[in-house]
């Protein structure tokens, strides 16, 4: 074990809220676990060996609650609640994977219907990033389920299906066409645009729609002001 844990900015990190980000959420953490060198203490809940020095056994105590402290900044309230009590990160973790992590058959299914409705949920109002972000998400959680080692047929071509870049752009574009038709079919014909191109034309419409909307309040306002200093000035004309 490592002396000392590197140290990580939590504050940029994704909040567990249940198990609809958990696989998202423990990917992540386990970057994060590698990173500060605990990983070995938190997931595979090592110890010291019963003939360790007491410096060893002081430095796995560091690193140990150390790690544990970290579950403050990365769950939500009501989920930390659940966990808190038990002290070992270790447990913690395991407590979280026993609760959240789902690998069925249905649970692939599940989450295969969530990714390809999310239009249902869409509205125009929405900021095209944020609904960006939300599909990504539910992506990237297929795309493990689809790549567990259970031995369903059919995972294996999903996997495959799903690294298709192509295949993500063409449904991201499907799910937005009915709500931003314009911005879909502007998009749609420039042959050979990647995922990331669509995503990062995405992205600019709402900064432009922003830096609009701006723009014309900022116009309004002044537009009132000119009104107001108008309508104060006093008059120049004297009572006869």
């Amino acid at each position: 074990i490592s002396e000392k844990a590197a140290t990580i900015k939590l504050d940029q990190l994704s909040v567990l809220k249940g198990q609809e980000n958990y696989h998202v959420w423990a990917a992540s953490r386990k970057l994060v676990w590698k990173a500060m060198k605990v990983s070995e203490i938190v997931i595979d809940g090592i110890k010291p060996e019963e003939d360790a020095t007491t410096k060893e056994h002081e430095v796995y105590e560091h690193l140990r609650d150390q790690a544990a402290a970290v579950y403050l900044q990365v769950v939500s309230a009501d989920i930390l609640e659940k966990i808190v009590e038990l002290e070992c990160p270790h447990k913690m973790w395991t407590a979280l994977r026993t609760e959240f992590y789902r690998d069925s058959a249905f649970d692939l299914v599940f989450q295969f219907n969530k990714v390809f409705s999310p239009s249902t949920t869409y509205y125009s109002s929405t900021p095209l990033s944020e609904f960006i972000s939300t599909f990504e998400t539910k992506c990237t959680c297929l795309q493990k389920l689809s790549k567990s080692t259970r031995t369903d047929a059919y995972r294996k071509p999903m996997a495959q299906l799903l690294a298709f870049d192509e295949a993500k752009r063409d449904w991201l574009l499907a799910f937005l066409a009915p709500h931003q038709r314009n911005i879909v079919d502007n998009l749609t014909t420039k042959e050979g645009l990647s995922y990331q191109e669509v995503k990062q034309r995405l992205r600019d419409v709402d900064i432009n729609t922003c830096g609009s909307q701006q723009s014309a309040f900022s116009a309004i306002q002044k537009n009132l002001k000119k009104k107001f200093t108008k309508s104060a000035k006093p008059s120049s004309e004297t009572p006869s």
